[in-house]
């Protein structure tokens, strides 16, 4: 084959490639409420409701341990958030010394671990700093503090059916 027939197709896999990273900024699937985007360059998890984007949790690099990796912690929790239907808010937890953001069904329980950070001397201390800078402030409003089995934490309640668009108004 001869290098003026390889022109047309190696241009056209250039053009392919090309269009590569703006299909990329988001890892949205068709049947899927909950996605991973990125917004401004940060990593967001968010919900579509009826056509409308909602912010969960916005991976900012400043509020992560150096070694999270912001882009990861988006596309897992989104999966994971998006297959999980009994959501009544967000925890942060201390797993064995390991701090722990949690989808809870309950203040104080963690029903769904959604991810885990490096040991650290303060495990709840850690994993509520994380969870409060990283919860869009719109889901952070409603914090209650809780003292389930003798321990503190926080509790971010969410109306998850409502967030999913699944919930009528009246």
């Amino acid at each position: 084959m001869s290098i003026k027939n390889l022109s047309p197709i190696l241009a056209a896999g250039a053009i392919a490639l090309s269009a590569i990273p703006a299909f990329g900024e988001s890892t949205q699937s068709s049947n899927r409420n909950v996605f991973c985007q990125v917004n401004n360059g940060i990593p967001t998890t968010v919900a579509n409701v009826q056509g409308e984007i909602k912010s969960i949790f916005h991976w900012r690099n400043e509020v992560l341990p150096k070694s999270a990796n912001a882009q990861q912690l988006c596309n897992s929790v989104s999966a994971k958030l998006a297959n999980y239907s009994s959501l009544k808010g967000f925890g942060g937890h201390d797993q064995g010394g390991l701090p722990t953001i949690c989808a809870e069904n309950s203040p104080g329980e963690c029903s769904l671990v959604l991810f885990t950070l490096a040991p650290t001397d303060n495990a709840i201390d850690e994993s509520e700093r994380v969870l409060a800078g990283i919860l869009d402030s719109g889901l952070a409003k409603d914090k209650q503090v809780s003292n389930a089995r003798g321990i503190q934490s926080t509790y971010y309640p969410v109306d998850f059916w409502y967030l999913l668009g699944l919930k009528f108004n009246k």
